[in-house]
């Protein structure tokens, strides 16, 4: 069987750090709040999961670059499309679910758990991606920029890959992990796909990309 990743290309959508059923982001990111009540919604995964569904259909590819559920990971089962999940620095610990719940419906979902020949250290998950004649390398962190806030294990995982960003020559990073807190990032090379950042709702990476 084909992995879903194989299948990406220009109408996939992309999407990064819903962070279902984690209520305290709305206090962290107060426009996520905000966009909730002004949609009507008073639960964030009622309001996520419709704001998913209302654009992604049954059978459409979703890339998602990882922190994907804090609670309740099986709000997946409520979600249109087939999904591709990076591994996010809050995703680690979930990752024997993910494991779980791969085996039982592969033709549904796939956990990225290297980033081209690159497995360790934990958490290293990526994928490398040619469009335009240019390579795009898609992950949880930025990888052209130093992420001030990123400490420990998870940079360790970021420096890793940024140093594979390099040895491929990719000319493009397509990450989340920062939410709304992107002012270092390099908006020529880099692109910041967290649920802040694209209108709360996923976005097809011909948009992104402008092809």
């Amino acid at each position: 069987m084909t992995k879903l990743s194989d299948q990406i290309n220009l109408d996939t959508w992309i999407v990064s750090d819903t962070h279902f059923g984690h209520e305290a982001i709305l206090t962290y990111e107060p426009t996520r709040a905000a966009a909730m009540q002004a949609d009507g919604f008073s639960n964030q995964n009622e309001w996520m999961i419709h704001q998913w569904n209302r654009l992604v259909d049954k059978t459409d590819l979703v890339l998602h670059l990882g922190d994907f559920a804090f609670k309740g990971k099986s709000v997946i089962e409520q979600l249109n499309g087939c999904i591709v999940l990076l591994i996010g620095n809050h995703d680690v610990k979930n990752v024997p679910w993910y494991r779980a719940y791969q085996k039982q419906f592969p033709e549904r979902f796939q956990l990225i758990e290297e980033a081209g020949k690159l497995s360790e250290p934990i958490g290293v998950s990526g994928l490398i991606k040619t469009f335009a004649n240019q390579k795009v390398f898609f992950s949880h962190y930025p990888l052209v920029s130093e992420d001030p806030f990123t400490r420990g294990k998870a940079k360790a995982t970021r420096d890793a890959m940024a140093q594979l960003f390099i040895a491929e020559q990719c000319a493009f990073n397509i990450h989340g992990h920062v939410h709304s807190n992107d002012g270092f990032t390099d908006k020529t090379r880099e692109r910041n796909v967290s649920w802040e950042k694209t209108d709360f709702q996923p976005i097809q990476l011909k948009e992104l990309l402008n092809l």
